[in-house]
């Protein structure tokens, strides 16, 4: 092949990626759960070109196209990286083969031709994924996928669970083998997303009891009842016996009776109030009657005693 007809395959080579990395650069997106657009990745340069480790989410069990981007490409031709990935993934290698990845090459890779060879291995014991490009002629600019292989997350990987996948450039060289400034992003990962979190707002309210102590204060009222008794000679010889009955407490009674000899009983009202009248016909009225003249005949005695004395 002349040198002229290698350096139009070159030109269009990375012509044609460049028409197709917007489009490959969607699809990876869309297909790996990526967690952060590349573009918007912390930490890109402006002035050299940028080799960034993807940031992806997976599940449990899934095989995964891991690729290596790039991003703000200024032209390279040669090139080397090696990618450090976590050993609890497992790799996808070639039928027959122990250590030859399958590959996926990216319109920034510029190995889209048989006449443009590549190199690719896995260090298993140490697991590490090395990719190499030889240098052409001419620079490719592309930016998209640089390449990407193929891992598969363990079965029991939980909710958060990560896996680190850090990157290293070791040769970005131009067309005559010079080291090229770059800046590498190698923070890259797998990881498994979150499970939705829930949060539970417990509301507490507290009680108040309030209680009343009631008082009953309880008066006691004693009631003393006394009676008094006073026995008195008349000069006829008869005896009165007079009993007053004083309660005392709430002060309102005071009772006293006279008894003559002949056991009539005739009652002394000492509270204030004047003693119900005798009525006709009332039970008892003739003995009453009675032991009023009794009273009156002793009197009448007793008076004519002392004038003839």
């Amino acid at each position: 092949m002349s040198k002229s007809i290698f350096k139009k395959t070159a030109a269009i080579i990375c012509g044609a990626a460049t028409l197709v990395t917007i489009g490959m650069t969607a699809m990876m997106a869309n297909a790996q759960e990526q967690a952060v657009d590349p573009t918007a990745r912390e930490g890109l340069s402006t002035s050299v070109t940028n080799v960034i480790a993807d940031q992806i989410y997976a599940e449990p069990g899934e095989e995964v196209l891991y690729p290596i981007l790039i991003v703000g490409n200024k032209g390279y031709s040669g090139s080397g990286v090696a990618l450090e990935y976590d050993k609890r993934l497992t790799p996808k290698v070639k039928d027959g083969t122990e250590d030859t990845p399958v590959v996926k090459r990216g319109p920034a890779s510029k190995v889209q031709d048989e006449n443009l060879s590549s190199k690719t291995t896995f260090n298993l014991d140490l697991g590490i994924w090395a990719f190499s490009t030889m240098g052409s002629e001419d620079l490719c600019t592309d930016d998209g996928m640089y390449v990407a292989a193929y891992f598969t997350v363990p079965s029991d990987a939980k909710p958060g669970d990560t896996f680190p996948m850090t990157l290293t450039v070791d040769k970005w060289q131009d067309t005559k083998n010079v080291q090229l400034d770059r800046n590498v992003i190698g923070d890259g990962w797998i990881k498994i997303k979150a499970g939705d979190t829930t949060t539970t707002t417990t509301l507490t309210t507290t009680s108040t009891t309030l209680t009343t102590t009631s008082t009953t204060e309880t008066t006691t009222t004693t009631t003393e009842s006394t009676s008094t008794t006073t026995q008195t000679t008349l000069s006829n010889g008869d005896t009165t016996s007079t009993t007053t009955l004083t309660t005392s407490g709430d002060g309102t009674t005071d009772t006293s009776s006279t008894t003559l000899d002949n056991g009539t009983t005739a009652p002394n009202n000492n509270t204030g109030t004047a003693a119900p009248p005798i009525k006709t016909g009332d039970a008892g009225v003739g003995a009453a009657v009675a032991g009023l003249m009794l009273a009156a005949a002793a009197a009448v005695a007793v008076a004519t005693k002392k004038k003839e004395d």
